[in-house]
C-alpha cells in the first residue's frame, strides 16, 4: 500500500523531531530549533553569516528570546559569534560550529529522506 504524501510528511517530521530532541541541544524548543536552522540557512542563502538582527528579522522572534537561545547553543558548543569589525560598533555574526555541521546535515538528510520517501 502507497503512503500517502501528507502522511509520509507527518511522520517524517516526527520522525526529525525525534531525532532533534536526541542529538540537538534544543530540548522541546521549537525557537530553539527555529534559531539553529536559521542560522544554517544564513550562511548558505547570504554572502556572510547572520547577525541578530537578521536572524529576528527572519524568524520572527524577539532578539532578546533570540539572543538568550543563541547564549545557550553556544555554551554547548552548536553555535560560534564572530565579531565583525567592519563597522564603527562592532556587531556580532552566528554561524554553526564546523563540529556540529555534519550532524545537523544528518539530522536535515534523515527528513527529507522521510519526506521523499526514500
Amino acid at each position: 500500500m502507497e503512503i500517502d504524501e501528507t502522511i509520509r510528511v507527518a511522520l517524517a517530521s516526527l520522525a526529525f523531531n525525534r531525532w532533534a530532541k536526541e542529538s540537538l541541544p534544543v530540548s522541546n524548543s521549537i525557537m530553539a530549533l527555529d534559531v539553529l536552522l536559521g542560522i544554517y540557512l544564513a550562511e548558505r542563502q547570504r554572502p556572510e553569516p547572520t547577525t541578530f538582527k537578521e536572524l529576528c528579522w527572519d524568524l520572527r522572534h524577539s532578539e532578546q528570546a533570540i539572543r538568550s537561545i543563541v547564549d545557550r547553543l553556544e555554551g554547548s558548543g552548536w553555535v560560534l559569534l564572530e565579531q565583525d569589525t567592519r563597522f564603527r560598533r562592532p556587531i556580532n555574526r552566528l554561524r554553526i560550529a564546523p563540529q556540529r555541521h555534519e550532524a545537523l546535515v544528518k539530522g536535515l538528510e534523515l527528513l527529507r529522506k522521510g519526506v521523499v520517501g526514500t
